[in-house]
């Protein structure tokens, strides 16, 4: 289902403020470089203006300010020696691990405009009746500004989901800042919105299918039911139980983009009523192709049949990365 609101606007948004400062996860107190983040502010409203009783006026409702930590769009992520020098802290070796993923350097950690639209059509009448005591999923959540906002929209439960280690943790930083700000939540004295969790979720670990229980057939009575990993059957937790599942700018490479699809069959086939509400930003990712936006093929995909979209094995596309350590091992055509 695509839901086209005109009237959907990103909720106002104050000037950003530049700061060199250390980075969200207790800081790099030590000497060496800093992590560049910028604090974008956002006004959110409880609900929309309402007459009051005498008709002649609207009573306001109160806005609330939604403030969102994240690294600008013009730090390569890839190559930044603050990244780098927080990925020693928090353990990881993304230069040796061979996984194509660390192609795209941390891209989670910055604030992305679909993000922002998504957020303005939550706030919508429209999105606000959508999300009115759902449980909400979000996949790919980055650095988490939709967690506050479906929970001023009326989510009754929220959960972000990345699989980035720092993306993770600057989305849970994210929550911490906002916690106060959801409390007395759409008018109600003492009523808190729900504060969002935050999750590790690898789209490539769900199972196409709801996993059954890791058990061998009896001798004579036929080949074992289908089984799946430990992983499998914790990543498919987080799709149970779920009405709605948000993502926005996660189109983008043609690989995750095969396991996004899955990842939303496998949703619909826990939850037959689920809505997903999926923002993308088309880009002409490689002129030289007849159909050069990752976003159509990806959509084209949708239209073809269950095998051919999710279970077929494909020869992996060149990667279209834009970082500097992906495009070094592309070869020139």
């Amino acid at each position: 289902q695509v839901l086209v609101d005109p009237g959907a606007r990103p909720p106002p948004a104050m000037v950003a403020e530049l700061h060199g400062i250390p980075a969200w996860p207790q800081g790099l107190r030590q000497d060496g470089p800093l992590v560049e983040t910028e604090l974008a502010r956002f006004e959110a409203s409880d609900e929309e203006p309402v007459p009051s009783r005498s008709e002649s006026e609207l009573v306001k409702p109160k806005v609330r300010e939604i403030v969102i930590r994240h690294v600008p769009r013009t730090v390569q992520t890839a190559c930044d020696p603050g990244i780098a020098t927080l990925e020693a802290k928090m353990g990881l070796d993304v230069g040796s691990d061979p996984d194509p993923i660390w192609d795209w350097g941390h891209t989670g950690l910055h604030l992305f405009p679909s993000a922002e639209q998504m957020a303005g059509f939550l706030l919508s009448p429209t999105g606000r009746e959508l999300l009115d005591g759902k449980r909400v999923l979000e996949l790919g959540c980055g650095v988490g500004l939709l967690g506050p906002v479906a929970a001023v929209a009326g989510a009754k439960q929220v959960v972000l989901t990345d699989f980035d280690p720092l993306v993770l943790d600057l989305c849970t930083h994210n929550q911490e800042i906002n916690r106060g700000m959801l409390t007395g939540v759409r008018g109600r004295p003492g009523f808190d919105a729900p504060r969002a969790s935050v999750k590790r979720l690898d789209w490539r670990e769900v199972p196409r299918r709801r996993p059954t229980p890791r058990r061998s057939a009896p001798d004579g009575l036929g080949a074992a039911p289908q089984t799946c990993t430990a992983a499998e059957e914790e990543a498919a937790k987080l799709l149970h139980g779920v009405d709605i599942i948000l993502a926005t700018d996660v189109v983008y490479d043609e690989g995750l983009s095969r396991s996004l699809l899955d990842v939303l069959l496998a949703a619909a086939d826990i939850n037959p009523d689920l809505l997903v509400l999926l923002g993308v930003q088309y880009r002409e990712d490689d002129p030289s192709r007849s159909r050069s936006s990752t976003v159509e093929l990806w959509l084209d995909s949708l239209a073809t049949t269950e095998a051919s979209a999710g279970g077929a094995e494909e020869d992996c596309a060149p990667s279209r990365s834009r970082s500097p350590r992906a495009r070094e091992n592309v070869a020139p055509a």
